[in-house]
Protein backbone atom coordinates (compact mmCIF):
# COMPACT_ATOMS: atom_id res chain seq x y z
CA UNK A 1 0.00 0.00 0.00
CA UNK A 2 1.90 3.50 -0.91
CA UNK A 3 1.80 5.83 1.74
CA UNK A 4 0.30 8.78 -0.11
CA UNK A 5 -3.33 7.14 -0.75
CA UNK A 6 -5.23 9.81 0.37
CA UNK A 7 -8.12 8.34 3.65
CA UNK A 8 -10.87 7.79 1.10
CA UNK A 9 -8.14 5.31 -1.06
CA UNK A 10 -6.85 4.08 1.54
CA UNK A 11 -10.31 3.02 3.15
CA UNK A 12 -11.77 2.22 -0.24
CA UNK A 13 -8.25 0.35 -1.11
CA UNK A 14 -9.23 -1.90 2.20
CA UNK A 15 -12.80 -2.67 1.39
CA UNK A 16 -13.62 -0.37 4.52
CA UNK A 17 -16.65 1.62 5.25
CA UNK A 18 -16.16 5.57 5.83
CA UNK A 19 -16.10 7.69 9.10
CA UNK A 20 -17.98 6.51 11.80
CA UNK A 21 -21.12 8.66 12.55
CA UNK A 22 -21.20 11.27 15.26
CA UNK A 23 -24.01 8.87 16.58
CA UNK A 24 -21.49 6.18 16.62
CA UNK A 25 -19.01 7.76 18.63
CA UNK A 26 -21.64 9.03 21.51
CA UNK A 27 -22.45 4.82 21.28
CA UNK A 28 -18.59 3.89 21.74
CA UNK A 29 -17.68 7.02 24.42
CA UNK A 30 -20.42 5.47 26.89
CA UNK A 31 -19.48 1.74 26.56
CA UNK A 32 -17.82 0.58 29.38
CA UNK A 33 -14.63 -1.52 28.64
CA UNK A 34 -16.39 -4.48 30.84
CA UNK A 35 -18.89 -4.03 27.66
CA UNK A 36 -16.66 -4.62 25.02
CA UNK A 37 -14.79 -8.14 23.66
CA UNK A 38 -11.52 -7.65 24.42
CA UNK A 39 -10.07 -9.62 21.63
CA UNK A 40 -12.11 -7.55 19.41
CA UNK A 41 -10.11 -4.22 20.52
CA UNK A 42 -7.76 -3.16 18.40
CA UNK A 43 -3.69 -2.89 18.99
CA UNK A 44 -2.79 0.93 19.10
CA UNK A 45 1.01 0.30 18.09
CA UNK A 46 -0.17 -1.38 15.26
CA UNK A 47 -2.20 2.03 13.95
CA UNK A 48 -0.08 4.06 11.32
CA UNK A 49 0.08 7.72 11.28
CA UNK A 50 0.67 9.77 8.62
CA UNK A 51 2.57 13.07 9.94
CA UNK A 52 2.48 14.37 6.12
CA UNK A 53 -1.32 14.29 5.73
CA UNK A 54 -3.70 16.92 6.73
CA UNK A 55 -4.99 16.52 10.23
CA UNK A 56 -8.55 16.14 9.15
CA UNK A 57 -7.62 12.97 7.45
CA UNK A 58 -5.12 12.05 10.14
CA UNK A 59 -7.63 11.82 12.55
CA UNK A 60 -9.87 9.65 9.62
CA UNK A 61 -7.40 7.53 8.89
CA UNK A 62 -6.83 6.70 13.36
CA UNK A 63 -10.44 6.56 13.73
CA UNK A 64 -10.47 3.66 10.70
CA UNK A 65 -7.72 2.34 12.05
CA UNK A 66 -8.12 1.61 15.31
CA UNK A 67 -12.44 1.57 15.34
CA UNK A 68 -12.97 2.80 18.82
CA UNK A 69 -11.19 5.89 19.98
CA UNK A 70 -12.62 5.16 23.13
CA UNK A 71 -11.44 1.21 24.10
CA UNK A 72 -8.51 -0.13 22.47
CA UNK A 73 -5.58 -2.51 23.29
CA UNK A 74 -2.10 -0.91 24.52
CA UNK A 75 0.98 -3.70 24.49
CA UNK A 76 -2.11 -6.25 24.96
CA UNK A 77 -3.76 -4.44 27.81
CA UNK A 78 -6.99 -2.91 27.26
CA UNK A 79 -7.49 0.26 27.95
CA UNK A 80 -10.27 2.43 27.99
CA UNK A 81 -9.92 6.44 27.40
CA UNK A 82 -12.17 9.02 29.03
CA UNK A 83 -12.34 12.80 29.66
CA UNK A 84 -13.65 14.68 32.49
CA UNK A 85 -15.51 17.87 32.16
CA UNK A 86 -12.93 19.64 34.07
CA UNK A 87 -10.55 22.34 32.82
CA UNK A 88 -7.76 20.20 34.12
CA UNK A 89 -4.78 19.54 31.37
CA UNK A 90 -3.25 16.40 31.27
CA UNK A 91 0.03 18.47 32.37
CA UNK A 92 -1.68 19.38 34.98
CA UNK A 93 -3.36 16.33 36.24
CA UNK A 94 -0.08 14.31 35.86
CA UNK A 95 1.95 16.90 37.81
CA UNK A 96 -0.99 16.92 40.94
CA UNK A 97 -0.49 13.08 40.60
CA UNK A 98 2.91 12.90 40.45
CA UNK A 99 3.59 15.79 43.70
CA UNK A 100 0.81 13.95 45.66
CA UNK A 101 2.74 10.83 45.37
CA UNK A 102 6.30 12.18 46.25
CA UNK A 103 4.36 13.81 49.29
CA UNK A 104 3.27 10.20 49.93
CA UNK A 105 6.61 9.09 50.11
CA UNK A 106 7.65 11.47 52.90
CA UNK A 107 5.08 10.10 55.06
Amino acid sequence: MEDKMNIHEQIAFEGGDEMLSREELERLKCLDLEDVDVDELKELSEVRLFSDLPVQERLELFLYQIGNPYCFKVGGTPVQVSFSSGRKTLDEALNNYLTNLKDCDRI
